[in-house]
């Protein structure tokens, strides 16, 4: 059978994500590259979990994310509404930021502290929908969800599940989790800092491809 290692996996998100991207700003009255780019988050949720559980220090992992997302924020805005400071939407790195630093919170929390992680995973997300992260606090289920079952195949019918709740095109978010089935569980080619910076990078390209004649 066909296995895919964690960078191959990195290597579809981005490609889903550039369609997806695509989608919004030099076609977007063709639906299908939206649909298709639904996979992409689901595959960056699964690898941030991955990411969480093989990092030798997740305070540096959640200061590297936030690092990306305020950096990478000018960029969203401009390219995605046209200004330098827009503050419906932010970019998808708070979101995973906030997912990794509650985390993290939770990790620190023994066992019998149950309460303590509810109040963490209900304030998570409703820093995330308060703030307005890409995905809200849809994004940060997808998470959690592969973080508390991450070694169950019930991660997989919960991420579809929760796709399909939320409805709309979002239900094609579903489809993300077919390559998963297939993750060895093998970290393979490191990417390093150029995969965070990707984000900002092709959202201007794509930025310069639309404005050009």
């Amino acid at each position: 059978m066909m296995k895919l290692n964690a960078f191959q996996l990195k290597i579809l998100a981005v490609i889903t994500m550039i369609i997806d991207h695509l989608g919004v700003l030099i076609f977007p009255n063709n639906i299908v590259f939206r649909i298709i780019g639904r996979v992409s988050f689901v595959l960056f949720a699964f690898l941030l979990v991955e990411g969480i559980y093989y990092t030798r220090n997740i305070n540096r992992y959640f200061f590297r994310l936030l690092f990306f997302a305020i950096i990478s924020e000018i960029p969203f805005d401009y390219v995605m509404y046209g200004e330098f400071f827009h503050w419906e939407v932010q970019n998808v790195f708070w979101n995973l930021a906030i997912g990794v630093g509650s985390i993290g919170l939770l990790k620190n929390a023994t066992e019998g502290m149950e309460i303590r992680k509810l109040i963490i995973c209900v304030l998570s997300l409703f820093l995330a929908a308060v703030i307005k992260a890409d995905f809200s606090w849809y994004g940060l289920m997808v998470i959690y969800i592969f973080f508390f079952w991450r070694e169950k195949v019930w991660k997989l019918v919960g991420v579809g599940f929760i796709n399909i709740i939320i409805g709309g095109i979002q239900t094609f978010g579903f489809f993300g989790v077919i390559p998963i089935l297939f993750y060895s569980g093998e970290q393979g080619r490191r990417m390093g800092w150029w995969f965070y910076s990707f984000y900002a990078v092709h959202l201007i390209i794509l930025k310069i491809i639309k404005n050009t004649p």
